[in-house]
């Protein structure tokens, strides 16, 4: 048994339900790709518009990525390969590697995170990039405790997320440099 399958089953919850299982559930919910829905409104406001059409462009980078990754890989779920019960949640049906939650939640934390702690005049921004990234670890944990994944799938999607957050946060910071530094070519009248 290797390392991968030892950690899954010491974190999976199994098929009991409980309150533990409930948070999981919401979890899961929270980082589904659903929840970018609430993205809309910041593009509708003028003041966040770049910042949401930036989030949401890594978004789905990071989603097209995944979907090749696992079509690539090919791996099974966990619950078929070591042939235990099915989740308690409606079994995802496409392969396990990486995990889309996982890519998902670190993309957006990592990039809200990067932006908060690049913003010195943000009040609270330590705090704002704490809560992102514990979510995205608690949205990545309950998909292995649901047994979804292994802990390797969410490793992988952890990774693949930060890296697609961070760099799309560097190039929106980068570019608000640029357009904040430049002369306002308007006159006033």
């Amino acid at each position: 048994m290797g390392l991968d399958e030892q950690l899954y089953r010491a974190i999976y919850g199994g098929d009991v339900p409980g309150f533990l299982t409930f948070v999981m559930i919401a979890l899961s919910v929270i980082g589904s790709g659903w929840t970018a829905i609430a993205l809309a409104p910041l593009i509708g406001l003028p003041r966040t518009r770049r910042f949401a059409l930036t989030l949401a462009a890594a978004c789905i980078v990071q989603s097209l990525l995944v979907f090749v990754i696992k079509i690539l890989v090919a791996r099974v779920r966990p619950w078929r390969a070591l042939a235990m019960h099915p989740p308690l949640t409606s079994p995802p049906t496409d392969f396990s590697f990486p995990s889309g939650h996982a890519a998902g939640s670190f993309t957006v934390a990592v990039f809200i995170a990067t932006v908060c702690l690049s913003t010195p005049t943000l009040r609270g921004r330590r705090v704002y990039a704490a809560i992102a990234v514990t979510l995205a670890f608690a949205i990545s944990f309950s998909r292995v405790y649901l047994g979804v994944h292994y802990p390797g799938d969410v490793t992988g999607g952890a990774l693949l997320g930060s890296s697609i957050g961070f760099f799309a946060a560097r190039f929106f910071c980068a570019r608000e440099r640029v357009r904040n530094a430049a002369p306002n070519l308007e006159q006033p009248r």
